[in-house]
């Protein structure tokens, strides 16, 4: 599979960045524990971002304790930003990479795409997009290409619905496998036992890449129901996070919401 980039999430703001890998550290221990695997990979993906290392600790340290930062601050840095489709795009990927993509994991989602201004047009033409996506995969074609967009309609579609087509390089649930494994020269990674395939928090949380919990991502359904503040993480934000992404985000506690 071609793919031209090499950095993740290139040209986006640092803040950007550290909201949207903050977001996925959240999730990363939705479970209540983020694996090593699951911090190594996070790192990774961190280094591929070029993240500064003070900053993938700092994300580390997310995934290891989401009490210490507010998803609703990760969220508000992202509302006027390409990659607020990017995140969504990926949430629905990573629920769907189990084959059991519910209802109620749906509505969940819908109800952050609403908070993050994505409308219902543009969030049918993500699930779409994803859809896709996953088949062109399947036939080792990079779906993030222009050709693929252009191919599918894509390009026009998401610009008569106010998507910016940029978003594409900013879904690490996608990008991530394969810069990392430009990264790694084709070595294989021994805590990965066989590869990068799949999406990020899809391959582990799903059991594709570990095959290790069998619940896969019907843990999305309480990361979701969490975000909206009925369990999970509903106090999560108090204390801060002191350092650069304290900075980005700010601490205090969380006032309803998400």
């Amino acid at each position: 599979m071609e793919q031209e980039q090499t950095t993740l999430l290139k040209d986006y703001p640092i803040q950007e960045k550290g909201a949207y890998f903050c977001a996925l550290a959240t999730m990363a221990s939705a479970d209540g524990h983020a694996s090593d695997e699951e911090l190594e990979f996070l790192d990774m993906m961190g280094e591929a971002a070029e993240l500064p290392e003070n900053l993938r600790q700092e994300v580390e340290q997310v995934a290891k304790n989401p009490s210490q930062v507010s998803l609703q601050k990760c969220l508000d840095t992202l509302k006027s930003s390409p990659l607020r489709f990017s995140l969504i795009t990926d949430i629905i990927s990573f629920a769907k990479s189990d084959g059991q993509y519910t209802q109620e994991e749906q509505q969940r989602i819908e109800e952050m795409a609403t908070y993050l201004g994505v409308d219902h047009k543009q969030y049918s033409l993500l699930e779409q997009y994803v859809e896709k996506a996953g088949e062109a995969q399947q036939q080792g074609v990079d779906p993030t290409s222009q050709s693929f967009l252009n191919k599918n309609g894509f390009g026009d579609m998401f610009k008569n619905a106010g998507i910016s087509p940029q978003m594409v390089k900013g879904m690490l649930g996608i990008l991530a496998p394969i810069v990392i494994a430009k990264m790694m020269g084709g070595r294989r990674s021994k805590r990965y036992g066989g590869g990068m395939m799949g999406g990020l928090l899809g391959g582990l949380l799903g059991g594709g890449m570990m095959g290790r919990r069998s619940g896969g991502m019907g843990s999305m359904a309480s990361i979701l129901s969490g975000l909206n503040g009925r369990k999970g993480y509903s106090s999560m934000g108090s204390g801060g996070l002191g350092g650069l992404l304290g900075g980005i985000l700010g601490g205090g506690k969380r006032r309803g919401g998400w």
